[in-house]
């Protein structure tokens, strides 16, 4: 008889439902491998603030939390909030003694799922201009970002069109983009997580990354 797999379990916090969806079909799609050697387990809930997160999270010490967000725009408002998201991760560590990882796009979750069909290089100001190459990529036609996270249309339109060796791909886009990045300019550093200031640039495929290799898959 088989000898069971090993259970990993993550939490995620995120700031909207379709980084939800999408991680609940990254979980489907991981213990879907043959190859796997242990299976994952996913609990995300929607919440913008990591420290209310770990608060009502029962949990014994030594899990690993991650949040996915964005830095949604170039103006100091924005980086502003970045900076006090990282702030509050750092401080939710203190509460039960977990470790809590940043997962972050910028500008936004979109540029990850871009990468897992094409290279993505634009320097962009505003979240929104990525409905253009949305579009082309999942060969769409919506008027808006809003139409493309509605529940319906993001699962049938993005998440249908998706496979476990997209993700591998966005993983291999996402590293290039990095080691462009390093070339240009140093990391920023805040409450031990680093970080570019300028987009694309982003570190939760680094988080997807290390995930896959706890499973064997990379």
């Amino acid at each position: 008889m088989p000898k069971k797999k090993q259970t990993l379990k993550y939490f995620f916090s995120v700031e909207g439902q379709t980084e939800q969806w999408y991680l609940q079909w990254l979980a489907a799609q991981i213990n879907a491998q043959d190859q796997i050697t242990r299976t994952v387990q996913f609990k995300v809930k929607v919440e913008k603030n990591p420290i209310s997160f770990v608060k009502r999270s029962t949990v014994f010490g030594g899990e690993t939390f991650i949040h996915v967000f964005d830095v949604e725009g170039q103006e100091q408002r924005y980086l502003s909030q970045f900076e006090n998201t990282l702030s509050r991760l750092k401080k939710a560590e203190t509460y039960k003694k977990i470790t809590y990882k940043a997962a972050y796009s910028n500008l936004s979750f979109e540029l990850w799922l871009i990468l897992h069909k094409k290279d993505f290089r634009c320097s962009l100001c505003h979240c929104h201009q990525y409905l253009d190459c949305m579009n082309s990529v999942f060969n769409q036609n919506f008027a808006s970002l809003k139409e493309f996270k509605e529940e319906k249309n993001f699962k049938q339109t993005v998440l249908s069109k998706l496979n476990f060796e997209d993700v591998l791909a966005a993983i291999a886009r996402a590293e290039s983009i990095e080691k462009e990045n390093k070339k240009n300019a140093q990391p920023q550093r805040l409450y031990k997580y680093d970080y570019f200031k300028d987009n694309p640039s982003l570190s939760i495929h680094s988080i997807i990354r290390n995930i896959l290799k706890d499973c064997g898959l990379a």
